[in-house]
């Protein structure tokens, strides 16, 4: 919960206040509460600000970021936690039902301050500022096509926009007081700039720089970036020359950056895109069941390098051997492995032998970049002497011929640009980027490996990428030690903790028939226990 505090270079200011109630529900065995007033009516300004009236993109991730927190909660206290959603709509906007009026006047008879003055907030506290101050900035622009507000004079709007705000900060301290009467045992969310006391201040929607809260879904439009960040702006700042506007079912949704990557046109292959959160896209015939042998895998190869996993869905004559395995062959040199030759088949083939290898059983398995243990020769220009190089594939590509029942397991892909945008003080990007680390294996891979860099630079992005391998006994396989060889130990506790942040890990369900490209250098994989049902 602490690290979703976008301000907080050490221990979150509202540890303090928030740890009794957390332990009286720790201590209770109950859920996390929070809560979080949000999610009203969308900007009425569609020209500048927002799409439309209607959820998109941002909604969406939004939401998948608020699940992604109460999950990670899970994932360290059983009971888990709730996101309680309170929506303010009801409070500001004019679009309501025809009670609404009733009750603003039953809220501010039960909670309202005679004595509270918005214009005097300045003199209270600095929530209050920065509350304000962005009623204000929103005022400016959702007023822009009202046309009432644009027949009034300069002075005349000013004022407007002064004792608007000013009547809606009567309304959030209203709104305010019966939250905390009503709600004393939440964890205080806000989509607001704070100081941290008494709320937790987090981006609904991830910034691709580290601290930036952005704007929020119903202020703004989402736009996705070539080198895979999203960031949510006002409409008015897109530029068109660059950005295309993506329609969802018909209706507008986010910007895409203009790129022939994402043009199939003129490879007689329409397709639609599905970006996924936090990492991946779906890529979907327009029309139809066209071959794989349409598909251009150098624009999906290119892809990869940001946009991994990569889920090409639909297509037919996935299962035809020689026809994969062609397609594989348009990625780049394929990688021979000694015990399967260029492709391996994956299924659980029921051996128990600890010699055996994890891969072909339905055992849960450790996050790893493919080809730790694949080398190859360097020879010294001047000495003529031969070293061993790590020397593992630049991508994976897999196609699913058959599936296991719903919900019995997936698989996990975590992307290193958004592991190391997540990483909690004193960790930074740039402290792990010197480290090596080892391992020391048993069973069919028995290995010892030292001098392992923990950080490579990625050969298209330049971009840094986590190389790592988790330590592994949770089998009756091969298992795997790990050690840090120049770093403080706790940083093994801290990578394995990030890894299955689902603020940078997909989890995935395979659909028969799926096609996956991913690019082993930028991302990490992994798989769940699968479990047979009758």
């Amino acid at each position: 919960m602490e690290a979703e505090e976008v301000n907080r270079q050490g221990s979150w200011d509202g540890f303090e206040t928030f740890f009794p109630l957390l332990l009286g529900q720790v201590t209770s065995g109950e859920p996390i509460k929070m809560l979080l007033p949000g999610f009203p009516f969308k900007s009425p300004n569609s020209r500048d600000k927002v799409l439309s009236n209607l959820p998109d993109l941002g909604e969406k991730f939004a939401l998948k970021h608020l699940n992604g927190l109460c999950e990670n909660t899970k994932a360290v206290y059983g009971h888990g936690a709730e996101v309680h959603i309170t929506s303010d709509g009801l409070v500001y906007n004019e679009h309501y039902l025809a009670n609404a009026s009733d009750i603003r006047q039953e809220l501010t008879a039960r909670y309202g301050d005679s004595q509270f003055e918005a214009d005097m907030a300045k003199k209270s506290s600095s929530d209050m500022q920065l509350t304000q101050t962005k009623y204000l900035e929103f005022l400016k622009s959702d007023l822009l096509l009202n046309k009432t507000w644009l027949a009034q004079s300069p002075e005349e709007q000013a004022v407007t926009i002064s004792e608007t705000a000013k009547a809606m900060m009567g309304r959030w301290k209203v709104f305010a007081a019966a939250l905390e009467v009503n709600r004393t045992d939440y964890v205080r969310l806000s989509i607001h700039d704070s100081e941290g006391r008494n709320k937790l201040s987090m981006a609904l929607i991830p910034q691709k720089q580290r601290g930036a809260l952005g704007a929020t879904p119903w202020h703004s439009v989402v736009v996705a970036e070539l080198d895979g960040s999203y960031r949510s702006v006002q409409r008015r700042t897109v530029g068109v020359d660059k950005y295309e506007l993506i329609h969802h079912n018909g209706r507008p949704y986010f910007f895409r950056a203009k790129s022939d990557l994402f043009d199939w046109s003129a490879d007689n292959c329409d397709v639609t895109f599905e970006h996924l959160y936090p990492s991946g896209l779906i890529i979907r015939p327009a029309a139809g069941a066209p071959s794989m042998t349409t598909i251009p895998m150098k624009k999906v190869c290119t892809l990869t390098n940001t946009f991994s996993p990569i889920i090409l869905r639909g297509f037919s004559n996935i299962t035809e051997r020689d026809t994969f395995i062609n397609s594989a062959n348009e990625l780049g040199e394929n990688l021979v492995w000694p015990q399967y030759g260029v492709m391996s088949v994956v299924k659980d083939v029921g051996k128990d032998d600890k010699n055996a290898n994890n891969v072909i059983s339905k055992e849960a398995m450790p996050m790893h970049f493919d080809g730790i243990s694949k080398y190859k020769d360097v020879t010294n220009p001047v000495t003529g002497a031969v070293t061993k190089m790590l020397n593992p594939p630049g991508y994976q590509y897999f196609t699913c011929i058959a599936t296991a029942p719903k919900g019995s397991g997936c698989i996990l892909f975590t992307a290193s640009h958004l592991f190391f945008r997540y990483l909690s003080p004193p960790w930074s990007v740039e402290r792990p980027e010197p480290v090596t680390w080892g391992t020391h294996n048993t069973g069919f891979w028995k290995q010892d490996q030292e001098k392992l860099k923990l950080v490579v630079r990625h050969p298209a992005t330049g971009e840094p990428c986590l190389r790592w391998h988790e330590p592994w006994n949770k089998t009756k396989y091969s298992t795997c030690g790990v050690f840090i060889e120049n770093e403080d130990q706790a940083l093994i506790d801290v990578i394995n903790i990030g890894i299955y942040d689902w603020r940078s890990c997909l989890r995935f369900s395979w659909e028969q028939g799926d096609l996956m490209c991913s690019d082993n250098t930028a991302m990490l994989h992994t798989r769940s226990t699968y479990e047979y049902f009758d």
